[in-house]
């Protein structure tokens, strides 16, 4: 489908493809990333699992099955309350990310809903984190910031 949407709009600017997930769709952008980790120039992931997690079954994240993603911009953002999306699961994918696979561009936000986020939202659903990333500025400038290498490998 995307890439359909590429043929059909070639305007869009193909260094400039975003993913954005909110808690299963966290899950399948990150799964997307993984499937063309030169397809896109960043991700912001909120409220997802570890990677490869099959239901409640976690623990499958690994250095291995990540590395296609050690230089992939991605920034993570969870609850620590978060009952419906456990928060250890992003906590996992960004340290395996940020110190074992040493990804310079992999950023990481934990929430309390207990707290105002940076503009000042305090949201009584700790599972509902895209509120603040949607509202965010810093998130904002980020993503926009971010550009695929256009020499990379096209998948």
């Amino acid at each position: 489908m995307i890439d359909k949407t590429l043929q059909q709009h070639p305007q869009i600017d193909p260094a400039r493809i975003y993913l954005v997930g909110l808690s299963r769709g966290a899950e399948g952008a990150l799964y997307l990333l993984l499937d063309r980790p030169h397809f896109f120039a960043a991700a912001l992931l909120m409220g997802g699992r570890e990677a490869y997690s099959v239901e409640w079954i976690d623990g499958n994240a690994s250095q291995e099955n990540l590395a296609s993603l050690a230089n992939m911009p991605i920034w993570f953002f969870h609850s620590k309350e978060d009952k419906v999306s456990p928060v250890a699961g992003s906590r996992i994918n960004y340290q395996i990310l940020s110190q074992q696979l040493k990804n310079p561009a992999v950023r990481y936000t934990e929430f309390s809903f207990e707290q105002a986020g940076d503009n000042g939202i305090v949201n009584n659903n700790p599972h509902n984190t895209w509120d603040a990333v949607f509202n965010s500025p810093a998130a904002q400038r980020w993503l926009l910031q971010q550009t695929r290498t256009l020499n990379q490998t096209k998948e």
